[in-house]
């Protein structure tokens, strides 16, 4: 199933699919919820392998972008934790290019509302960290 999702994230290079991001992420909830959560850790981790690799080559186009809904997804649906979401943001941030900055937006507009919901005193710290960068 994981490998089904990466498949079509690779083989559309030119379209942004939110909706699909999203029902997609919400199967992986449920079988989250379940199964088990080696379910969800399995598809995070293959989903962290894509990223990484992306952001190596610094060409995530459309594909990074797609990766990025789905972690945000993930993060809605409760599969991943804040620390974890910061933490890919920090990490976008640093790298400061096109490519990562168009994954933070699209990663920022599917789950800042539920990130300020969740933990604002983490979001500002965050905030203030990038401002004095």
């Amino acid at each position: 199933m994981s490998h089904v999702c990466l498949t079509c994230v690779s083989c559309v290079s030119h379209v942004h699919w939110t909706q699909f991001a999203a029902l997609y992420a919400a199967l992986v909830a449920a079988l989250h919820g379940l199964v088990g959560p080696s379910v969800g850790a399995r598809f995070l981790e293959l989903i962290v392998r894509e990223l990484d690799e992306l952001l190596k080559k610094d060409e995530p186009g459309a594909r990074g972008i797609n990766l990025s809904l789905i972690f945000a997804n993930l993060y809605i649906f409760k599969v991943v934790a804040c620390p974890t979401l910061y933490a890919f943001v920090r990490l976008l941030t640093e790298r400061f290019s096109d490519g990562s900055l168009d994954m933070l937006l699209a990663l920022l507009r599917t789950s800042g509302a539920a990130l300020r919901a969740d933990d604002p005193a983490g979001r500002h710290s965050q905030i203030s960290q990038e401002s004095v960068l």
